[in-house]
Formats: structure tokens, sequence, C-alpha cells
């Protein structure tokens, strides 16, 4: 499986983060886009975070009926500290060893 890995606070999601995800799929032709809410970004730890599981349920509620193409991960909300990407690729990895990953970016992180 070809996975991008779109992570983010997504609060809230919006079309421009459906739109890049499909984007990115279509023109890596990527299997799936799994959008990975950030549990604890480090990068918003002084202003207000809407709940984890809101966020996830607006973005479950975004790509319903298109779930072929697009997934939500929750694997941030289970895991301890910080939400750094470098150690959700690490843990992505450990847990899909036969995926071949790829890292998504919106232009605000880049």
């Amino acid at each position: 499986m070809r996975i991008g890995v779109f992570g983010g606070t997504f609060d809230p999601v919006h079309y421009g983060h459906l739109i890049v995800a499909e984007q990115a799929r279509e023109q890596a032709g990527l299997d799936q886009v799994w959008f990975v809410v950030s549990a604890r970004p480090p990068h918003k730890a002084d202003r207000p975070v809407s709940p984890f599981d809101r966020r996830a349920e607006m973005l479950a509620l975004a790509v319903a009926g298109h779930e072929d193409r697009f997934r939500v991960e929750t694997i941030e909300n289970d895991r301890p500290g910080l939400s750094f990407t470098a150690d959700t690729l690490d843990a992505l990895a450990q847990a899909h060893p036969n995926t071949e990953w790829f890292l998504i970016l919106g232009a605000d992180s880049v």
C-alpha cells in the first residue's frame, strides 16, 4: 500500500485540507491518504485547541462516503507527550511495516 500521511490539528477541517489530500493522492498515485489528528501540537501549546475527539469526528464527517480514499487515523491520541511528526511516522511504520509512506504537508507547514 502507498499511503499519504497528512497530519495536522484540523481545528477545524476545511476544504483546503481535502483538496490538498485529494491532489496528493491523485498526483502521487497513493492508495489512500490518512489524516492524522495531532493530539498535543507543540506549536500550539500557548492557545486553546478543540478537544481531540471533536476534531477527529469533524474529519470523519468530512471524509464520509470516501473511506476508500481517506482514513482518519487517531494514533496520536494513544501516544504520550507532544505530537511530533517524526514520532508519529515511526509509530505508523512499526504498526504497518509493509506500507510505503508519503508525508503530505500543507502550505502553512512548508
